[in-house]
């Protein structure tokens, strides 16, 4: 009979707990030893692990599987990020890895839909880095018109009319900075080399033209704002 540790079993989606230190990274060592290191089995040991000792493990997880830092930073994002109820057995931790980082509705319509229709990873890739820039897209215009509601609230209301817009025009502006700011560091997270790593050809391509559809899209509804707001200004100086 060996002498290591059975590897606890999770329920309820809790990570499961270990004695020790030692203890757990004999069990890292029979996952390993077990050819499980690319599983949901080893994934949730990591996070034991972390939950435990805090990240200073991530050290020693590299060190028993022979993963290196990034992968197992992978892992702990997938098991953190996934619950057993939200797994899709028939997918790969890559497949999860890559929608990770979505809002769980939007992950999981697209996992559902990457099982049904047999996407490969590079697939689902795509799909969430299109999913990423339209809901961030989307995010920006929903705010541009809460703050046109607001201002159109502000001309109605007879009390200190020119300090409330100047208000509401301050924080319209810190949308527009905060969500362009927002925008173009998604678009430039996903031409970061590691991010570009098997997508060539028509889909690398495709992905360029959204992200410039993007911004096309954002230049003229600024260029349009920007000129409503130019008569506005000019009509109440000539009114000076």
């Amino acid at each position: 009979m060996s002498d290591k540790p059975e590897l606890r079993v999770l329920e309820g989606g809790q990570a499961p707990a270990y004695a020790s230190h030692g203890e757990w990274l004999a069990a890292g060592a029979r996952i390993v030893e077990a050819k499980s290191a690319a599983s949901w089995t080893f994934a949730d040991w990591l996070k034991a692990g972390v939950e435990q000792w805090a990240e200073s493990v991530m050290r020693d997880a590299a060190k028993c599987s022979g993963n290196s830092q990034k992968k197992i930073t992978n892992y702990l994002v997938v098991s953190t990020a996934f619950p057993p109820g939200r797994r899709r057995p028939a997918l790969t931790i890559s497949h999860h890895l890559e929608v990770a980082r979505l809002a769980p509705a939007v992950g999981d319509r697209l996992l559902a839909k990457a099982e049904a229709e047999g996407w490969s990873v590079r697939e689902t890739r795509e799909a969430a880095g299109k999913a990423s820039l339209v809901g961030e897209n989307e995010r920006l215009r929903r705010e541009l018109a809460r703050t046109r509601r607001q201002l159109r609230e502000a001309r109605l209301d007879p009390r200190d009319l020119a300090n409330q817009a100047r208000d509401k025009l301050a924080a319209s502006r810190r949308v527009i900075r905060g969500g362009g700011r927002r925008t173009a560091a998604l678009a430039e997270a996903m031409a970061a080399s590691e991010a570009l790593e098997g997508l060539h050809g028509n889909a690398r391509l495709g992905l360029a033209r959204d992200i410039l559809r993007a911004a096309n899209n954002l230049v003229a509804d600024t260029r349009a704002y920007t000129e409503r707001m130019a008569r506005a200004a000019g009509a109440i100086k000539g009114g000076a």
